[in-house]
C-alpha cells in the first residue's frame, strides 16, 4: 500500500468546524499527515489567509518542511468541552 503524505490545514478557533472534530482527526487517521494549523484565522482562511496558505501548499508540494504551530500541544480534552454551537448536537 502507499501512503501518500497529506497535508491538514485548518484553524484553532473555527467556529463552523472545530478543530478537535475535524483536523486533530484527520492528522491521526492519516499516517503520513502533517498539521498546519492557523492561529487566529478565521473558518475561511484559503481567502483571507491566502499568502500564507499558498506558500504552505507550495513548500509541502516542494519537500520543504511546512512550519509547524505550536498549538499541536493542545489539550484535546479542553477542546472537546468547547459547548456545542446553538443549532448543533454533540455526538
Amino acid at each position: 500500500m502507499t501512503r501518500l503524505p497529506t497535508l491538514v490545514l485548518n484553524v484553532d478557533d473555527d467556529q463552523i468546524v472545530p478543530i478537535a472534530n475535524s483536523a486533530m482527526l484527520s492528522v491521526k487517521l492519516v499516517k503520513t499527515g502533517t498539521l498546519k494549523i492557523y492561529k487566529d484565522a478565521p473558518h475561511g482562511m484559503c481567502t483571507t489567509e491566502k499568502d500564507k496558505v499558498n506558500a504552505d501548499v507550495l513548500a509541502f508540494i516542494e519537500g520543504k518542511r511546512v512550519e509547524q504551530a505550536a498549538l499541536l500541544l493542545l489539550d484535546l480534552s479542553r477542546l472537546a468541552r468547547r459547548p456545542s454551537l446553538p443549532g448543533t448536537h454533540e455526538r
